[in-house]
């Protein structure tokens, strides 16, 4: 493990948890963060607008900052990171459905300074529970699951994007940040356990299951992010995109308003909140 004499206090560690009113799994993930190896200096809980969170403050180590309303998920990471990377040269960012290994953040704080040594470093991030590739693994893009990352990353690159609301925010952000010359490593050894949420619904295809979001408002911003993407940043997802939507519309024929509007607004660029489609009205 690295030295933490002296230079240590300049390298402190805040992580970013966004959570929509979540008390059992915060309880949870808190205790995890609390018996890590390498503890993060503070765990900031964006609270996104759901006046339902009983969970309170614990002393020194959390934070919680309610939001006024709700600003999706692109919204809670903006937020939250902006705020913890003026006061932590690391932000360490997390789902409030996951939980780690107690030496995970450690080991991801010794494979920065490790592969610092040969890579302009901008990140690295946990692996799930049965990854069994390299020691570490050069990624282009991530979930903001278990992500280590260096606070300079975002004096270049900038923060996530509000306008996507939910989803595609990390997928977006990550890839900014690897165009900018940031190298992005998964590290085999820093794992993380996703606990079950009931999101979707399974339709099975040539013998083999693909899923689907059962919410509506999670099929529209998902899609219309990833056509937005595609058809506007990266051309090269373009033929997945398009191979996706045409399953939606296939597999899912009751959702097909939800489906094309999704569709429309991301060849135009519609982003934001779409009041339609809110998680207020649909369960989250």
């Amino acid at each position: 493990m690295r030295s933490f004499s002296g230079e240590y206090f300049r390298e402190r560690i805040w992580a970013v948890v966004v959570t929509f009113g979540r008390d059992d799994l915060l309880k949870e993930l808190i205790h995890n963060f609390s018996e890590q190896t390498l503890r993060p200096s503070k765990v900031l809980i964006i609270d996104n607008g759901n006046s339902k969170l009983s969970f309170e403050d614990k002393g020194d180590f959390v934070i919680l900052k309610r939001l006024p309303r709700n600003l999706g998920s692109a919204g809670g990471y903006y937020f939250g990171i902006s705020l913890a990377s003026r006061f932590a040269d690391f932000v360490f960012t997390s789902d409030d459905d996951t939980l780690y290994e107690k030496d995970s953040i450690e080991k991801l704080y010794d494979a920065f300074f490790e592969l610092s040594e040969s890579f302009n470093v901008g990140a690295v991030r946990c692996a799930w529970e049965n990854f069994e590739g390299e020691r570490f693994y050069e990624v282009f893009s991530s979930v903001w699951t278990g992500v280590l990352i260096s606070s300079r990353v975002f004096n270049v690159v900038g923060f996530p994007k509000r306008e996507f609301f939910l989803y595609a925010d990390d997928d977006e952000f990550f890839r900014r940040m690897t165009k900018s010359g940031f190298k992005f490593f998964m590290v085999k050894d820093a794992k993380y356990k996703r606990r079950p949420q009931e999101h979707k619904i399974k339709r099975k295809l040539f013998g083999r299951y693909i899923s689907f979001y059962e919410d509506d408002f999670r099929n529209y911003y998902s899609l219309r992010n990833e056509v937005f993407l595609a058809f506007h940043i990266d051309h090269s997802r373009i033929p997945k995109v398009v191979r996706r939507t045409t399953l939606m519309l296939f597999y899912l024929p009751d959702k097909r308003s939800v489906i094309l509007e999704a569709l429309f607004h991301g060849l135009f660029g519609i982003l934001g909140e779409n009041k339609k489609y809110s998680p207020y009205s649909e369960k989250s």
